[in-house]
């Protein structure tokens, strides 16, 4: 059915947003989580409020270093569904507004593809201390992921994208189906309008969606 699988990363593959945990270590979590959901919700442009919440929390190399020894959960089932789509020889993408920094342990774990990883990039000096990020990245924008996706889709027939948020929506024009995932969050303007939306928490409940009958027979 389908050869090419974008996942969004945060509140999809894993329990969290994890830029809302490192405002958390930076003291800054009440604030940055308001214009998350803000975000998130489609309330307000993601470009509005992008900057200011890395300038808020200026995450250093010490607080991602931090971030990765807390280790927010994977949701249930991730591992194992794409240990699955590895198995079957499906290419498996994370698709985020994110930071690579950020995602790239998580990506290793699920045995990813660096390639396969299409997120933003954070500047940071010899120190660590952070600088910035790449405002001028498409994914710093709310149309980003759409226009990210395009470039890595083969044939649209055999793309489906699976995330949260409205900024995943957004890509739903560039692949087959889009499948809105609640196992961490349900988001009501993504249920409306998702081709396919799955409310259970376990990422498993994905499969069906994203196998033919055959390949699901051979499990």
């Amino acid at each position: 059915m389908y050869k090419q699988i974008f996942f969004d990363f945060d509140s999809t593959l894993v329990h969290a947003e994890t830029l809302d945990l490192l405002a958390d270590l930076a003291g800054v979590g009440p604030e940055v989580r308001r214009l998350t959901e803000a975000s998130m919700n489609g309330e307000i442009p993601i470009e509005a409020v992008f900057e200011k919440k890395l300038a808020m929390i200026a995450p250093s190399h010490a607080m991602i270093s931090r971030l990765h020894e807390i280790h927010p959960p994977f949701v249930e089932g991730v591992q194992e569904l794409v240990a699955i789509l590895h198995r079957l020889g499906k290419d498996v993408y994370i698709l985020t507004s994110n930071f690579g920094l950020i995602v790239a342990p998580y990506a290793e774990e699920l045995a990813i593809r660096p390639e396969r990883v299409i997120a933003n990039d954070l500047f940071h000096d010899e120190q660590g201390n952070y600088l910035g990020m790449d405002a001028s990245n498409a994914l710093a924008h709310t149309d980003g992921k759409r226009i990210m996706i395009d470039r890595h889709i083969k044939n649209k027939q055999e793309a489906v994208m699976i995330g949260d948020s409205v900024t995943d929506l957004a890509c739903q024009g560039s692949v087959k189906t889009f499948i809105g995932f609640a196992g961490v969050v349900a988001r009501e303007s993504v249920r409306a309008q998702a081709d396919i939306f799955v409310e259970e928490p376990n990422a498993l409940a994905l499969l069906p969606h994203l196998l033919t009958k055959q390949e699901l027979d051979a499990l």
